[in-house]
């Protein structure tokens, strides 16, 4: 039964459990059916279906919170002016930001700049706190890391001499974690995470990336070949979308509870994926309104969007998407990178131009001072 993963603090006996296991009955059903039902299939009194439904029902329904609208909203610096500025501010804290883009685009040195960012002072838009970075493919790589570091802490000297600043043991608060496949990702996301924003007072924490392994563990691509195939193919097919669908949900659930809880920002690192287009596509197509959501005006050559689809879409706050110059038609003299913010409840649709330099990912318009 999935009852101690919908309600995990509500407390069921192990013969309470057999019960369920055995009569096939999920927090869903405790939700739906009948009292009477219940009863029938477990062999439980009404009375004892109806208590249980009650507890159910209460450990589902979130608490509701209370906020002081005068309350001074927390931001974590990018390292940028400008870029802050675009963001209202930097990357804000108790949010799930995905960051997205074609490999190559900077994605991950972003990440790891926010990782150096993550302990600066308060006075330099920092936190003074460490970071977790979590990779599920090459891991972290330290060389630029340093790299990145040594270039800020120079640059950020000359803009404040008065600021006592010290990055030399910036490794030393970079929490590392690599995942192999799907199942250890979720154990590391669920089980030691939690425990580490605690122990190491971690105000940062980096998916890199979240797709890698939904794709392998997921065959969707028989959902959209079901002509070509058999019947049997086309449901396994069907069967891997709901899964991976219903994992997302929970997924996106227990990230955004541990960022409001331990007041941390969350960077989750998304691919991206070939857009199928029609040549004949009305107001209400998918791929019309899709593009609110994937980052793409309906006047650019959408040939990429972000993977996962809109179970995914609808379970982050925000969506930063990072181009170049080949995903999207510009002239000549265009820069050839740009960051977009796609949409987020904390600033306006927007985008700038953008530059990846020794020292890390920058504004055109720092550049150019």
């Amino acid at each position: 039964m999935d009852l101690w993963q919908t309600c995990p603090n509500m407390f069921c006996g192990n013969e309470m459990q057999i019960v369920f296991d055995r009569a096939r009955v999920s927090t869903l059903d405790l939700l739906t059916l009948d009292p009477i039902e219940i009863s029938r299939k477990t062999s439980m009194t009404v009375m004892e279906a109806e208590e249980l439904i009650c507890r159910v029902v209460e450990g589902c329904i979130p608490k509701v919170q209370k906020f002081l609208l005068e309350e001074e909203k927390q931001f974590l610096t990018t390292g940028d002016r400008v870029i802050d500025g675009v963001l209202s501010g930097g990357i804000p804290l108790g949010h799930v930001i995905e960051i997205a883009g074609e490999s190559g685009t900077g994605k991950s040195q972003f990440c790891m700049q926010l990782c150096l960012t993550v302990q600066l002072p308060r006075v330099l838009g920092g936190l003074e706190r460490g970071a977790i970075y979590i990779s599920t493919e090459t891991g972290l790589s330290t060389k630029r890391l340093f790299e990145m570091a040594q270039g800020l802490t120079n640059r950020l000297k000359q803009e404040y001499p008065d600021v006592d600043l010290c990055l030399d043991g910036v490794g030393d608060r970079v929490y590392c974690a690599t995942c192999v496949d799907l199942e250890e990702q979720d154990h590391i996301i669920h089980f030691q995470l939690p425990v580490a924003l605690e122990r190491y007072n971690a105000g940062l924490v980096v998916l890199d990336n979240i797709t890698t392994h939904y794709r392998a563990e997921y065959d969707i691509s028989k959902v959209y070949s079901q002509t070509k195939t058999t019947n049997n193919t086309a449901k396994s097919g069907l069967v891997d979308l709901v899964n991976r669908s219903r994992d997302l949900v929970r997924l996106g659930a227990h990230l955004r509870s541990l960022a409001s809880k331990h007041h941390c920002a969350i960077i989750v690192i998304n691919q991206v994926s070939d857009k199928i287009t029609y040549s004949t596509e009305t107001l209400l197509d998918l791929n019309y309104q899709g593009a609110w959501f994937q980052g793409w005006s309906h006047g650019e050559y959408p040939c990429k969007v972000p993977s996962l689809g809109f179970v995914w879409s609808n379970n982050i706050h925000s969506r930063i998407l990072l181009l170049r110059s080949t995903l999207y038609e510009i002239s000549h003299m265009s820069p050839s990178r740009a960051l977009r913010i796609v949409f987020s409840p904390f600033c306006a649709p927007a985008q700038i131009d953008i530059e990846i330099r020794y020292e890390g990912i920058f504004s055109i318009q720092t550049v150019m001072q």
